[in-house]
């Protein structure tokens, strides 16, 4: 199933045809514009009950050197719902056009053809649905297949990649523009727990207490924790009261603090604390939890482990207490880059990487 970044939100159809210049059509650019403007979008109207307009559906038409295909018409050729390919007049950007959409998206794309069209051999057993420019029930027709095409859905594949390969997933995800894959979250989780693990078994490095900043680090600290070798300590969370202003420091987590200090059974000063958020940006937060864990825990060992920041001034905000400068890593900045440091704006779940 491919996963889209919708840059084109209000999209509903992407129409590709021919121009008309090069005689795909025998009355040339008229013809191609009466066939967009009196069959394919009263179609496209009646079949998906829209307002019509240059946001809900866009014309591709040929109008350049064949082969020539822009960065836009790849984002809408994937993220379009639909599509609709005239392949009238063999047009060679249309062919190529055609040939992205279906590596790109399994369904909902939609070949039409005048009946005079000779179809290629390689196109024979692809579904084409003809229509006759002076038919009056040519939009009519054009509509009844569009629903059935959308009624469909998923259900029917449409593309030829994907009756060969059912499982492909294309990621069309844009770094600096887009989420974050699953993926590349998962890898990063795994990265940073194989390097726990080494310490820990080593007896280099092994936390009293694991410390989710919110839920976000909560939930890191979650994930980190599941097949860690056994973990001993307690795994917590701070709770931000953001509407007093006062964030951390508040009775909850000053009592959570205090009931880590008898749990653990030493003094503070011996008490080694991970500290975990999911994102530094600002490092607002970063601030406020650390002044708090080192009020109610003083001299404690403090460390902080993030999970991802977008510039290396992110990391030269948490660098005094950043876990990998602990003698038992010793990464170097490169190292510490390459475990957190990424282009995507947001985490898998939408969180915005730039702010917290």
């Amino acid at each position: 199933m491919t996963k889209i970044a919708r840059q084109y939100p209000e999209m509903q159809c992407f129409v590709l045809m021919p121009f008309g210049s090069k005689k795909e059509y025998v009355k040339g650019p008229q013809e191609a514009d009466f066939i967009y403007k009196h069959i394919i979008l009263p179609a496209i109207k009646k079949a998906l009950a829209i307002e019509i307009n240059d946001r809900t559906v866009v014309r591709e038409v040929d109008n350049s050197e064949s082969g020539l295909i822009t960065k836009a018409i790849i984002q809408r050729l994937a993220e379009a719902p639909l599509v609709i390919i005239d392949i009238t007049g063999h047009n060679g950007n249309v062919f190529f056009e055609m040939g992205v959409r279906y590596s790109l998206s399994k369904s909902n794309t939609i070949l039409i053809r005048q009946p005079e069209t000779n179809i290629p051999f390689d196109l024979a057993n692809f579904r084409h649905h003809g229509y006759e420019v002076l038919d009056d029930a040519a939009s009519d027709k054009l509509a009844e297949a569009i629903l059935a095409t959308i009624s469909a859905g998923a259900r029917r594949t449409d593309s030829p990649v994907y009756e060969v390969f059912p499982a492909l997933e294309v990621d069309t995800n844009t770094a600096n523009e887009s989420r974050m894959p699953w993926s590349d979250f998962k890898d990063r989780i795994d990265k940073i727990r194989a390097l726990l693990n080494e310490t820990y078994t080593a007896k280099t490095y092994r936390p009293d207490a694991i410390i989710g900043i919110t839920k976000g680090g909560a939930a890191f600290a979650d994930l980190l924790t599941q097949d860690w070798l056994p973990f001993h300590g307690a795994t917590l969370a701070l709770w931000a009261d953001r509407e007093s202003g006062n964030w951390f420091s508040n009775s909850i987590n000053k009592s959570l603090l205090q009931g880590l200090l008898e749990f653990a059974g030493k003094p503070s000063h011996d008490l080694r604390v991970l500290l975990l958020d999911e994102v530094i940006a600002s490092g607002v937060t970063y601030r406020s939890a650390t002044k708090l864990i080192t009020e109610a825990l003083p001299e404690c060992h403090l460390r902080f482990l993030p999970m991802v920041y977008r510039q290396n001034n992110n990391y030269e905000r948490v660098s005094d207490r950043i876990l990998w400068k602990h003698h038992a890593f010793n990464l170097d900045h490169d190292q510490i880059n390459d475990i957190h440091l990424t282009a995507y704006m947001q985490l898998p779940w939408g969180k915005d990487i730039r702010r917290t």
